[in-house]
């Protein structure tokens, strides 16, 4: 089944969208509510670049499971525990994506504020989910070019006894 989001990949540049388009983004969802966590599942299971890995309703289950499984992208609540805060977000692998998904706006700019690609109100609306994933998938790309980039490129040095060439 195709999404609309593939549109933005068509004759991408350099061949890079079509390889991130081809890898799956493992995906956490990490929220109190078992509810909430069920419907970002749905939502997510509706785009095939996405695998959710874990799910989880605590900060200290997480972690965990981000050891053992590193993610991709971590789908989560803002007010995890006790304590209003985002505190959990800064204990996040820097190589790991945050998106908060919360009931509430009050939070979104310090949100942004910390390394949050998104801030997504629930019930996440599908076209909202869809906006995410695309601006995921570019980020990969993004990342993926840059590594791609920084590798230098390999030759062989060819001599003979009047010139030298590197192919």
């Amino acid at each position: 089944r195709s999404c609309d989001f593939f549109r933005l990949f068509k004759g991408g540049r350099s061949g890079i969208h079509r390889h991130v388009a081809s890898s799956l983004l493992h995906a956490l969802i990490l929220d109190p509510d078992a509810a909430h966590r069920a419907e970002m599942k749905k939502g997510l299971a509706e785009h095939p670049l996405f695998k959710v890995i874990e799910e989880a309703s605590t900060w200290e289950e997480a972690r965990a499971m981000i050891r053992k499984n590193l993610p991709d992208v971590i789908f989560g609540d803002p007010l995890l525990g006790r304590k209003p805060g985002m505190d959990w977000v800064d204990k996040v692998p820097k190589s790991t994506v945050v998106v908060l998904v919360a009931s509430h706006p009050d939070l979104a700019f310090q949100a942004f504020e910390k390394r949050v690609l998104d801030y997504l109100l629930k019930p996440v609306a599908p076209s909202r989910l869809k906006l995410t994933i695309a601006r995921l998938i570019e980020g990969k790309a993004q990342h993926a070019g840059a590594v791609q980039e920084a590798q230098p490129e390999k030759k062989i040095l060819i001599q003979n006894r009047r010139e030298s060439a590197f192919i």
